[in-house]
């Protein structure tokens, strides 16, 4: 996600208010996927 926005930001299609939003969009995944995977047998 860090890329496309990077490479979206620099070709100047993407307003960095909506860059923003995109980056929060990816992290937010990120947050679902390591709650999704996580083993309350390893700590």
């Amino acid at each position: 996600m860090g890329v496309g926005v990077t490479a979206l930001t620099i070709m100047d299609e993407v307003e960095p208010r909506n860059a923003l939003g995109l980056l929060g969009i990816g992290v937010a995944c990120l947050a679902l996927v390591q709650l999704a995977h996580h083993d309350p047998e390893q700590g």
